[in-house]
Parts: structure tokens; sequence; C-alpha cells
């Protein structure tokens, strides 16, 4: 990871999956974070399926290169359309954590 991605907006999305839904919510996940790089400022984003270290949870990783175009990307009806889209595969709430970039990183 470069110094840019690791002092960029970053936002960390924590689901589990319904039982027998993991091939389902692994394509969602997929087709979501490829409409996020065609998104302005996308520097990258991770799925990480279930491990060790967060059974059950599916992680998604975004950064984006400063908060205005990560909120740009969180906030677009394009997201919101593919959340609505497979509202019906994650069990329980939706985790959602913002990390903070420095002062000065990312601009």
């Amino acid at each position: 990871m470069s110094d840019v991605e690791r002092s960029s907006p970053t936002v960390i999305v924590t689901r589990r999956a319904l039982p027998g839904r993991d091939d389902e919510i692994a394509r969602w996940l997929d087709e979501i974070i490829r409409t996020a790089a065609q998104f302005p400022g996308h520097l990258g984003a991770d799925i990480q399926p279930p491990s060790s270290a967060h059974p059950d949870e599916w992680v998604t990783v975004y950064r984006f290169d400063t908060q205005e175009h990560l909120d740009h990307w969180l906030g677009s009806p394009r997201r919101q359309a593919l959340l609505q889209r497979g509202a019906e595969l994650p069990d329980g709430t939706i985790r959602e954590q913002r990390l903070a970039t420095p002062l000065g990183a990312g601009r």
C-alpha cells in the first residue's frame, strides 16, 4: 500500500451474510466495488470474505483521495440503488466505520 493510500479517507463496511447466501453476497459486493471504481478519486477497494480474523463477516474497504470524493461515493444514488437491490442478503446490522485523514494528508 502506498503512502497516499495509507493516508487516504477510508470507510470500512462490515456485514454478515444470511446463511447460504455467501455466493450471492460475494457477487453483490464485487458489483459494488466495481461501481465505486468508476467514481472520481477512487484509489482502491477490497473485499475480505469471512476468515478467522472476522468469522461470518464480509468486510469491504474503500479508499478515496479526498473526503469529498468519499462522501460523494457514499451518498451517491448509484450506491444507494445497489444497497437497496441487495438489502435482503445481509443478516442484521451493517456497520460502517469511517477512518479520519490526518491533517494535510491526501491533499
